[in-house]
């Protein structure tokens, strides 16, 4: 950190006091170490040794406000893309003290960084994507912040449309960041379609000429990422499973022969299968040809790689070895679908439920959700709601369960249902509590 740099002459000044002022041999009394008081320099050089404490004293919130300003500054500006760089480099460490964040964020500061993330300065773009995450990470009054701003679909936006590997390797750690134990943000990013987005970026960056060390780094973060939320969160294979993610891996393993991108890529195989019975009956396609292509790798390594090399393949070929046995047994539906429909399985945007539920059980509630209201306040309530890809829309919240579009603007605090057999999904208002008043329909300007 810049700021944060000792003075050697001062401590040196700061350890001559000590030298000079101890007791020389006499134990230290209760109140400390016996100074020498009647040496007539005594004053002079408690002088000088505040003034060395003081300069080696980091102000850091100073450092923080001063980084904010820097932030504010237009791209255009003479110099601004070196003054940004430097600022952001100061906030990153500063900034993973959770107090220090909470101070970062009441500056505008990630306010700052979520515009930064759109700069014209591809530098100046992965340190803020960098700083969030920092901010953001294990530290959910920042993570609830992050998904009232609606980080998570700006995010996942940039990633869509993001060049430099650098740039997206910091975003997927900031979306890992912001999901990272938080439901509320995972129920953001499943209502984005956030799986496709991570499974379209995991192909893009192994497609051949695409796949150069930097988006091989691209690569792997996605997949660790994706295996963690897989794991998690059960709603996500679902979504994984319409993705089409299945197949997305098994080519990424036909092409690339790297090893850290094979562990990682097996290990979403291997949790797909464990959560979502569709995933593992795909897996077991006879056009993927996945049993072959992994004993087919078994041998390559047997027979290609030195032996001093190979302990580099033991947590792939330990994932090997796990998924083969999968592929070997039937696959199992009772991870896909909780058996009650109403057992809320996450935590939807600002505190809502998610819920995982069987397709006939979505049909009915959209069937009763479209019976119950498109007056007083369905989905459309004075707004016209054509298809998927019309413009983007207040989604009015009932409490009847109604269907979500892609163009619709959640507010926070809704209930979010999924249909783990099509993928579709639904929202309403939570009902309130027998006896209680019911509330009014969310704000969405909050979100």
């Amino acid at each position: 950190m810049s700021g944060d740099k000792v003075n050697l002459g001062n401590m040196q000044a700061m350890l001559n006091w000590a030298i000079q002022n101890g007791s020389h041999g006499s134990a230290p009394t209760p109140e400390g170490a016996a100074v020498n008081e009647d040496d007539p320099e005594f004053e002079e050089k408690r002088k000088h040794l505040m003034a060395a404490l003081e300069s080696i004293t980091v102000d850091i919130v100073k450092i923080i406000h001063e980084a904010v300003q820097v932030l504010q500054l237009p791209d255009d500006a003479d110099g601004v893309e070196d003054k940004k760089i430097q600022a952001l480099e100061e906030l990153l460490d500063l900034i993973e003290d959770l107090n220090n964040a909470e101070d970062f964020q009441r500056m505008g500061g990630i306010d700052l960084c979520m515009h930064a993330l759109s700069s014209s300065h591809t530098s100046v773009q992965w340190r803020a994507a960098d700083c969030l995450a920092s901010a953001i990470q294990n530290h959910i009054p920042l993570q609830n912040y992050f998904g009232e701003i609606r980080g998570v679909p700006k995010v996942l936006e940039l990633l869509a449309s993001a060049a430099a590997p650098m740039v997206k390797v910091k975003l997927v750690r900031c979306l890992s960041c912001s999901l990272g134990g938080h439901a509320g943000n995972i129920g953001g990013f499943l209502v984005s379609k956030g799986v496709d987005v991570l499974a379209k970026l995991l192909s893009e960056n192994t497609d051949g000429s695409a796949s150069s060390s930097d988006n091989i780094k691209v690569a792997v973060k996605v997949a660790f990422l994706l295996a963690g939320l897989v794991d998690d969160h059960a709603p996500v294979a679902a979504a994984a499973r319409e993705a089409g993610l299945v197949e997305r891996l098994a080519a990424t393993l036909k092409t690339s022969a790297d090893a850290v991108l094979w562990e990682q890529c097996l290990r979403v195989l291997l949790t797909l299968s464990a959560a979502d019975g569709g995933c593992h009956a795909r897996l077991k396609d006879a056009e993927l040809a996945l049993a072959s292509l992994i004993r087919d790798r078994k041998a390559y390594i047997a027979s290609s790689v030195p032996a001093e090399d190979r302990p580099v393949h033991d947590e792939e070929q330990a994932h090997a070895a796990a998924l083969l046995a999968k592929l070997a047994t039937e696959p199992s539906t009772a991870a896909a679908v909780p058996a009650d429909v109403h057992n809320p399985v996450a935590a939807g945007p600002g505190g809502g439920a998610i819920m995982a539920v069987p397709g006939d059980a979505a049909a009915a509630a959209a069937a009763g959700g479209a019976a119950g209201g498109r007056g007083a306040g369905g989905i459309a309530a004075g707004i016209a709601v054509t298809d998927d890809n019309g413009p983007k829309v207040e989604f009015v919240a009932t409490y009847d369960w109604q269907a979500i579009q892609d163009n619709h603007i959640l507010p926070a605090g809704l209930d979010i249902k999924i249909d783990l057999s099509t993928g579709a999904k639904f929202a309403r208002m939570t009902p309130p509590a027998e006896g209680s008043t019911p509330a009014a329909a969310p704000d969405t300007a909050s979100t």
